[in-house]
C-alpha cells in the first residue's frame, strides 16, 4: 500500500517552495540593479577622467590604498542629498584591487551647499587613517578623515594636499581647489552587499576578501581602475 503525503505536509512544502522562489526572484532583481549601478560608476570614472582639471593621475592612483566611487542625485549638500550610492575597494596584500563593498549616503546637516542635480566623485584613500573610517557604522569625509582636492591631470606635483588622508576628484563645477570636504555621511549598504555576495558579511570582511570573489558584472569597474593606473584612461 502506497504512502500518501499528509495535506499539511504538502501545504508546508508548497509555502517553502514559494518563499524560496520569491527570494530567488528578489535576488535576481537586486543583482540586475547592482549591475546597472556598477555601469553607472564606470561612467562616473569616465566623466572624471574626461577633463584634465578633474583627471586622476595614474601615479596618484597607484599610491592610493583604497578608493570610493560615488554617484549622487538631487544633492542639496555635497553628497548629503537623496539617491547616493557608491562602492569602496582596498588593495590586497599583493597590491591588487580587492573585493568591493557597497555604501550609501545619508542626509547631511552641514557642509558645502551646492544645489546640484548630479555629482560624480571619487575619493582616493591615501593612508591607514582613511581606511579606518570604512569599518565604522557611519562616517563623514572631512570629519573622520581630513580631505582636500587632489592634484589633477598632468599637475601631479601640485601642492594641493597630496599627502592628505583623502583626495577628492569630481567633475562638479563651483567647488574650489583646496576646499575641505564636509558633506553628508556614508554608511554601509547592507542590502546591496547581501545581494552581491548572497550572504551576510560586514564591510570589513568584504573589503579584506573574506566574502570571496565578487560577481563577474563588477569586474569591468575594477578593470577601469587598472586602465587609469596604466594611463589608458
Amino acid at each position: 500500500m502506497q504512502n500518501c503525503a499528509r495535506p499539511g505536509t504538502l501545504i508546508i512544502l508548497t509555502i517553502a517552495l514559494s518563499i524560496l522562489a520569491s527570494y530567488t526572484t528578489a535576488l535576481a532583481i537586486e543583482e540586475k540593479g547592482l549591475k546597472r549601478r556598477s555601469e553607472r560608476l564606470i561612467r562616473t570614472l569616465d566623466d572624471i577622467q574626461f577633463e584634465d582639471v578633474s583627471k586622476i593621475p595614474s601615479e596618484v592612483l597607484k599610491n592610493a590604498k583604497g578608493i570610493m566611487i560615488f554617484r549622487q542625485y538631487e544633492a542639496g549638500f555635497v553628497l548629503g542629498g537623496k539617491g547616493g550610492f557608491g562602492i569602496a575597494l582596498l588593495r590586497n596584500e599583493d597590491g591588487d584591487w580587492g573585493s568591493p563593498a557597497w555604501y550609501k549616503t545619508g542626509e547631511g546637516s552641514g557642509g558645502l551647499q551646492i544645489g546640484m542635480q548630479k555629482l560624480n566623485v571619487a575619493f582616493l584613500l591615501m593612508n591607514d587613517n582613511a581606511l579606518k573610517m570604512l569599518s565604522k557604522k557611519k562616517f563623514r569625509i572631512g570629519i573622520d578623515a581630513a580631505a582636500t582636492w587632489g592634484p589633477a591631470g598632468s599637475n601631479v606635483e601640485a601642492k594641493v594636499g597630496y599627502k592628505a588622508p583623502v583626495l577628492i576628484y569630481s567633475v562638479t563645477e563651483g567647488l574650489y581647489a583646496g576646499a575641505t570636504f564636509e558633506g553628508g555621511f556614508f554608511l554601509p549598504d547592507r542590502k546591496s552587499n547581501v545581494a552581491m555576495y548572497q550572504d551576510i558579511f560586514t564591510t570589513s570582511e568584504i573589503l579584506s576578501g573574506k566574502a570571496g570573489r565578487p560577481p563577474a558584472y563588477i569586474q569591468p569597474l575594477i578593470d577601469k581602475l587598472y586602465q587609469i593606473e596604466a594611463g589608458d584612461s
